[in-house]
């Protein structure tokens, strides 16, 4: 199961927020974020409803940087992790100047 966690500032002024619910669910929420396998053995694929910039970057259970990946012009992104041990990991990326992270087990 990948949760889904949002990092934001909220605007008042803003018409509508992101939620993102757990479980990969989302409500109010327009695009479709891939983040497969789940568990993960070797690379792990986040694809983006757009192609564009996208940089997508990895932390392990205590927060220190594993992986992280720049593309442009696509609209997936696959990073390696498979010599990373088994675990917690938290995939952060940014979508529509919002940080979003989702978390993933590594088998």
């Amino acid at each position: 199961m990948c949760f889904t966690a949002v990092s934001m500032h909220i605007n008042a002024k803003a018409n509508s927020p992101i939620f993102l619910g757990v479980g990969g669910s989302s409500t109010q929420y327009p695009e479709e974020i891939s983040v497969y396998p789940n568990p993960v053995k070797d690379f792990l694929t986040v694809k983006f409803p757009t192609k564009g910039t996208h940089t997508v970057t990895i932390y392990n259970i205590i927060g220190k940087q594993v992986a992280t990946k720049t593309v442009q012009e696509e609209n997936e992104v696959k990073l390696n992790i498979g010599d990373q041990p088994n675990g917690i990991y938290f995939v952060q990326f940014t979508l529509n100047g919002k940080n979003i992270t989702k978390r993933c087990s590594k088998q």
